[in-house]
């Protein structure tokens, strides 16, 4: 029986567990891997919009899908990692460690009086309530705002129109997930106070707002450290799937080996 730590994959909004599987792929097969899914992200297609929920509804929700009496890793990416830094500061789980992979934590650009990181967050809120108003309206193809904000300009005009036509369907469920991470503050003596190692990872090809929230976290959170994935953009899962598996691994070892 695995006696180590599980780790535990929160996917980004909009999503599902499948998100992970190019990672996994690279993951030593003796690692007990737990894929939760994040409130309303599986309703049926057609479905009516889902409720709002808080970052921290959504961890709770995350965190009744574990084992409570198991030690766990944490990682997740996007809006995943947004909730995953909920979950770990939460402490409702054993969490040794944490992996945060392209947070969208736009709050963490708040949290000292740098001036490139507070225009970067009046930039992306600004953008993003936008975007949120328009899937209200029920604007078709508004979730190109989020996707291009977040990949850079032209990602979403540049899917296939069966991942446009997909991604379009679940706007109201992202709406609700940006809507929840606009309304995140951070308290910095939380964060300077949180002591389990974490890694916060970036890529380089990533729009600039992506660098300054993982760098802004690192700085406030005192067990990280910053990681940088040469040429990858938000879409590193995909594309980079071996650095981020090794950034799981590194994470597992630090809290201690499987076996």
């Amino acid at each position: 029986m695995n006696s180590g730590p599980a780790l535990v994959l929160v996917h980004g909004s909009p999503g599902g567990p499948s998100s992970w599987d190019r990672v996994r792929a690279h993951l030593p097969p003796d690692i007990e891997v737990v894929t939760p899914t994040l409130a309303d992200h599986d309703a049926a297609r057609g479905a009516p919009p889902p409720p709002e929920r808080s970052v921290d509804e959504l961890a709770a929700g995350i965190e009744d899908q574990v084992d409570p009496d198991r030690a766990v890793v944490v990682a997740g990416w996007s809006f995943g990692g947004v909730v995953a830094l909920a979950v770990g500061l939460r402490a409702r789980l054993e969490v040794t460690s944490l992996v945060l992979v392209e947070p969208v934590a736009t709050g963490a650009l708040v949290l000292d009086d740098d001036p490139s990181h507070r225009a970067a967050r009046a930039a992306a809120h600004k953008t993003l309530s936008g975007y949120t108003a328009a899937v209200d309206r029920g604007e078709p193809g508004a979730i190109a705002t989020m996707v291009d904000l977040w990949f850079g300009a032209g990602a979403f005009g540049a899917m296939p129109e069966r991942a446009q036509a997909a991604l379009d369907r679940r706007a109201p469920v992202n709406a609700r997930d940006v809507r929840a991470a606009l309304a995140t503050r951070y308290d910095p003596a939380r964060l300077e106070g949180f002591d389990v190692p974490t890694i916060v990872a970036y890529g380089t090809a990533s729009p600039a707002a992506n660098a300054l929230i993982a760098a802004s976290l690192t700085e406030h959170l005192p067990g990280s450290r910053l990681v940088a994935i040469d040429g990858a953009n938000h879409g590193l899962l995909d594309t980079h799937p071996a650095e981020v598996a090794e950034l799981l691994v590194a994470a597992l070892t630090a809290a201690g080996p499987p076996g």
